[in-house]
């Protein structure tokens, strides 16, 4: 099993985006203009990436259209007071790597502790050093590594 930046686990230190909720009730997953998607993006990474304004009008459209949708998603996944993916934790039966950007800003990594509470097989933690929510995306093959020898040893 691999947990990258797990989104539905409680924290134990509150990220930004969760801190920014409880003071003021804004969703800054919500997205439904263009500068929120913009605000999103940076959200998302560490490294600002120039992406044309009609990528950020496209991704706006298509989320107002599900709105309520995500709007429950990230309550069930960071707001409730036991996240979805908490609930099961326990029932994982595999060894598990858990990785993590050093710098999320949507899941803080203190939540490794509870995820680690919750397990009854082996696991691995890995921070990645100037890492962000997506690093799937901007830490690729350190992430690939991890997983490879996660594989390699579960084999």
């Amino acid at each position: 099993v691999i947990l990258l930046c797990p989104t539905g686990v409680s924290m134990v230190r509150e990220s930004p985006v969760l801190k920014h909720y409880n003071k003021t009730k804004d969703n800054l997953l919500s997205i439904r203009t263009t500068e929120e998607a913009k605000e999103l993006l940076y959200l998302l990474q560490c490294k600002y990436r120039f992406l044309p304004n009609c990528v950020f009008e496209y991704y706006a459209n298509e989320y107002s259209k599900n709105a309520d949708v995500y709007d429950k998603i990230f309550y069930e996944l960071i707001i409730s007071s036991y996240p979805l993916l908490e609930k099961y934790i326990k029932y994982i039966k595999s060894n598990v790597l858990i990785i993590f950007g050093e710098n999320d800003r949507i899941i803080d990594n203190s939540c490794i502790i509870n995820i680690i509470h919750e397990l009854n097989v082996k696991y691995s933690t890995h921070i990645i050093s100037n890492g962000d929510h997506i690093i799937h995306n901007t830490h690729f093959q350190e992430c690939a590594k991890f997983i490879e020898g996660h594989i390699n040893y579960n084999s």
